[in-house]
């Protein structure tokens, strides 16, 4: 046994030498994409280039995905300036609004870029910012059923403009926010050692035509971000952070969009009739918002 056990340790490192060669190799081939240059490391470059690969694999499939014969999706995708895009949707559109903006709290800044290879690379001032969700929250009123749901992530310095702007344009905004708590050790420490670490973020909800909730949910999400080296964008949320708010307001909205085999199954399981109504029709509507001081904290 010990006879071969430098013989397994060779091959282990012949093995591991041939891994590291193989990485090196796909990095100097990607080195031109400035994302993969400034990575602070090769395995950090290696993981980037695999998980753009990733993606455009899962694109190719989305696009094999489609029905045949037609050039339509389930998802239509706009990609642009969102002060060029959103004026020219149309009205009563969208049933839900869900947006990470900037939080003009200069995450472009070096303090932001010393963190991560993958940067911030945008304009990150407050002014900036508001311009952003002014936007947002004028054009999304316009654009939105006369029944919907707004989530918009936000920092905390913009927390009563938001509130005031939301009113003056027509929403109703839940004077508290929702609080995704995303690490229990991870998170930037603007004091140093002089203060706290900041691992959670807020995301502002508001309502029009008094949509509200399907139920009435805690307003903290303790979900993991997305580890460092796995980021496509530097403030990237996972999947599961972005369903738990949506699944809040929009359960009624799933059921609604189920394909007519399903439907007709549901029905059939029930034994309705003509005056069957599907639950999300018959649950009660949600209590009416205001600023009294009747409201629950």
């Amino acid at each position: 046994m010990q006879s071969g056990t430098p013989a397994m340790a060779n091959n282990k490192n012949l093995s591991a030498a041939s891994a590291r060669i193989s990485q090196a190799v796909i990095v100097a081939q990607h080195l031109k994409d400035p994302t993969v240059a400034s990575a602070r490391n090769a395995t950090e470059a290696y993981n980037l280039i695999l998980r753009r690969q990733q993606h455009a694999f899962e694109a190719a499939l989305s696009r094999k995905s489609q029905v045949p014969g037609t050039t339509s999706t389930l998802i239509s995708i706009r990609c642009g300036d969102l002060h060029e895009v959103l004026p020219k949707l149309e009205t009563d559109l969208v049933d839900l609004i869900f947006a990470d903006p900037p939080y003009g709290i200069s995450a472009s800044g070096p303090g932001f870029w010393a963190r991560t290879a993958i940067h911030h690379d945008y304009e990150d001032t407050p002014e900036a910012a508001r311009r952003v969700a002014i936007c947002i929250l004028r054009e999304g009123f316009r654009i939105s059923k006369p029944r919907a749901n707004l989530l918009l992530f936000t920092d905390i310095s913009h927390w009563d403009w938001l509130q005031r702007q939301a009113k003056s344009m027509g929403w109703t905004p839940f004077r508290r926010p929702l609080i995704w708590g995303k690490s229990q050790t991870e998170g930037l420490a603007p004091w140093g050692g002089a203060g706290p670490r900041i691992t959670t973020e807020l995301i502002f909800y508001a309502t029009k035509g008094q949509r509200g909730m399907t139920n009435s949910p805690v307003d903290y999400i303790p979900e993991s971000r997305v580890p460092r080296n796995e980021r496509d964008h530097a403030a990237e949320k996972t999947s599961r952070t972005l369903k738990v708010p949506y699944r809040m307001l929009h359960s009624a909205w799933r059921f609604r969009t189920r394909s007519m085999l399903r439907l007709r199954q549901h029905l059939s399981r029930r034994q309705a009739g003509p005056s069957y109504r599907p639950r999300y029709r018959t649950r009660p509507e949600p209590r009416q918002h205001s600023d009294s001081a009747s409201d629950p904290p």
